[in-house]
Formats: C-alpha cells, structure tokens, sequence
C-alpha cells in the first residue's frame, strides 16, 4: 500500500473496472483494483486497519465452510462490520474452496448458488462478484456462474489463448506473494505487462497452472 501511494497509483473498486470494461472505457495504466481471498483473520486484524489508512476500495472473498469454525478465519460478526464499510464489497468464493473442476455439476453449482446465498442471508446485501477457488474454472463454470447473477468473476492467470480476452466473467488477477516484497518485480507485476508474459510463457512451455495438479 505505501507502494501505490508513493508511485501515484490509484485504487478502483473492482465493480469500477468491471463497469469500465462492459463499456469499453480505457483505464489509466496508474489504476488498479484489490482483492483478498478467503476471510482469513488477518485480513481483519492486519489489512483491514492499514485499507482503512490508505481509504482504499477492496474486495474480500469469502467461502463460508470455515467461519467461526477455525480460529483462522473470520466470524460472522467481523464479516458483518467489515461489509457495513464503503471501502469493503464482499464477494463469494464459494462454500468448501474445492477447486470447482474437480467437482460433478451438480456439486459446482451448489458450490457457487450456495455460497451467494448464504453470504446475502446472513450480511443482508447482495453479492455480485465471485472468485473461483485456485483459478479453476471452464467453460460450463462460467455459465453457471454468469447464470447464477454474479456480475463478473475473478481467477488467475492462464496459458495464452485458453480463454478469451476481456471477459468479465474469467477477470486475471496478479498473486501478490512473498516476491513482490521486492520493489523491481512489484513494479514489472503492476505494470500490465506481467499477466501478459506469464500466459505466454505457460503457452510455450505447455505448462497448466498449479489448479490442474492438484489432487482432488
């Protein structure tokens, strides 16, 4: 976060960029938009207070098996004053964190109905943004994604060519890791160019990403 402030770089909400490629209006190369995966605590006890420093707009996705569960995550009640903040839109992820592909249909799409229901029960807003547990998604995910009334939907980074450009229902994200503590490879990931490169270099070497290895 000090990162973005210090080199002029702007927070949008993910809705903002997601309405922002439905009409086709350019993005300043200085904007980007922040996502946290999960509902671990230490979103509430570490990233939430430094958000709310900075005022900047993030999304939190939450799969709901864990909550008040494990001491690890969240509780109702944080998650609750956490989306009564402006700064924060909460998103599903849905209910297990399965990777959906290694599922039967039927199992996926209670996995993604499921988890936005129950998210919109009990927080009293609806939840319109997804994101696909370990990127793993397909063509039949995405339908029932997009069928669901998700209004876009967030994964990672893929092979060249696996799946069409532009679309707000497969959104690339940068996995923001214990590398980018180094102030080189932050900038080459947020300068557009590193999504890009990684799906080529999967393309080249053939290489499918870690949601198609693991064993489910």
């Amino acid at each position: 976060m000090v990162y973005l402030r210090r080199h002029d770089y702007q927070v949008m909400s993910l809705e903002e960029a997601v309405e922002a490629m439905r009409t086709g209006r350019r993005v300043p190369d200085n904007r980007v938009a922040l996502t946290f995966d999960d509902g671990h605590r230490d979103f509430y006890e570490i990233a939430y207070p430094i958000i709310k420093t900075y005022r900047y707009n993030v999304t939190a996705f939450i799969f709901t098996d864990l909550l008040e569960k494990e001491s690890g995550y969240l509780t109702w009640s944080e998650l609750k004053e956490l989306q009564k903040d402006s700064l924060v839109e909460i998103g599903a992820h849905s209910i297990s964190h399965k990777p959906l592909t290694r599922l039967s249909h039927s199992e996926a799409e209670r996995e993604i109905v499921m988890s936005k229901s129950l998210l919109e029960e009990r927080l009293g807003k609806p939840v319109t943004l997804f994101a696909y547990p370990f990127g793993a998604l397909n063509e039949s995910i995405k339908e029932v994604v997009k069928e669901s009334g998700y209004t876009a939907a967030v994964g990672t980074a893929y092979r060249r060519g696996e799946f069409k450009d532009e679309d707000v229902y497969i959104l690339k994200r940068v996995f923001v890791s214990k590398l980018s503590r180094y102030p080189f490879i932050y900038r080459f990931m947020l300068s557009g160019y590193y999504v890009p490169a990684r799906e080529l270099i999967l393309r080249i070497l053939n290489i499918r990403t870690p949601r198609d290895a693991m064993n489910y």
